[in-house]
């Protein structure tokens, strides 16, 4: 997972915020509450002058979420798993949003 956070946050510098572990259990998904959440982030940022956030995640998250809500892919990265068993494509992804987009 250090691997992954160094990798996912190479790029850290160039936005104003960083989302970290937005999760919803499988239970709850499909209710509206990751919409509501990211909502009040959104609202929270527009508030306080945060004009962009990042997040990484891997090919395991359901990211068609992040997708949907308006997020873009800034970059593509191997994740530890595949670093260490040397194969695969990239499976790591930084997204990014600009909050006065949204």
């Amino acid at each position: 997972m250090a691997l992954n956070d160094k990798l996912g946050e190479e790029d850290a510098g160039l936005f104003d915020s960083e989302i970290n572990l937005f999760i919803v259990s499988p239970e709850l998904k499909g209710k509206g509450l990751g919409r509501k959440l990211m909502d009040r982030y959104v609202h929270f940022c527009k508030a306080n002058g945060i004009a962009t956030a990042f997040l990484w995640t891997d090919v395991d998250c359901d990211y068609s979420f992040y997708q949907k809500y308006g997020f873009k892919i800034h970059k593509t990265f191997k994740s530890a798993k595949l670093l260490q068993h040397g194969t695969g494509h990239e499976d790591g992804m930084v997204f990014y949003i600009v909050i006065d987009q949204v």
